[in-house]
């Protein structure tokens, strides 16, 4: 009995977290995904732990989190929260100019590409580096998500996109994410939706992209 109520509580916080409007699960094997997604990122929190707990002053993104880590964090994070994973998304950690964080691209071949800064973060979590990395990783993928699957022929699009990309559409999964990613993961993410709105408006320049 405890067991069923435990895992009626865990199925209940996955379709919670759900950022998106995908159809919840319908088949026992769409619930192993979902539940398998989310025991992989759980297992690599368990595993980085120490490190999460660990303050940088000068952070290298590329020695604490290699590329193939967080290209795996990616395609786990989109099965979890969006429904399934992009084929074809490349992830590279690149010096981007200005105080750029991050940013999000289309290869020639139209998949989605994030680049991240190695060296600069927000300090949304002061010295803890891997915690603002993945904040940034993780408002990148709602940049993916939304430019793999835009809905171009929608009259409202021009307004929930912005031409920065920080409009309606960004905000509302950018909170559902901030929302449920530390109750399903037990890791906060700030996904700085007010700065980049702000950047998109020109009050301020642009941290992510």
């Amino acid at each position: 009995m405890r067991k069923t109520i435990r895992t009626i509580r865990i199925l209940g916080l996955v379709f919670d977290g759900f950022a998106t409007q995908t159809p919840l699960p319908q088949t026992v094997k769409e619930l192993e995904v979902l539940l398998a997604a989310r025991a992989t990122l759980v297992a690599w929190r368990n595993r980085r732990w120490p490190d999460v707990l660990t303050t940088y002053a000068k952070p290298n993104g590329r020695a604490l989190l290699p590329t193939h880590e967080m290209q795996h964090l990616w395609q786990t994070i989109n099965i979890l929260f969006f429904g399934g994973p992009i084929p074809g998304i490349s992830f590279r950690w690149k010096k981007i100019k200005h105080s750029v964080l991050g940013r999000t691209t289309t290869s020639l071949s139209g998949n989605p590409v994030i680049s991240m800064h190695p060296a600069r973060t927000a300090h949304d979590f002061g010295d803890y580096a891997i915690l603002d990395f993945l904040s940034t990783l993780v408002h990148e993928i709602i940049h993916a998500f939304l430019q793999y699957y835009p809905c171009w022929l929608c009259r409202s699009w021009a307004r929930d996109y912005t031409a920065g990309g920080h409009g309606r559409l960004f905000q509302i999964l950018a909170r559902k994410m901030e929302e449920v990613f530390p109750r399903l993961l037990g890791v906060p993410v700030r996904l700085g939706r007010f700065e980049s709105l702000l950047g998109d408006l020109g009050v301020r320049e642009r941290e992510g992209g």
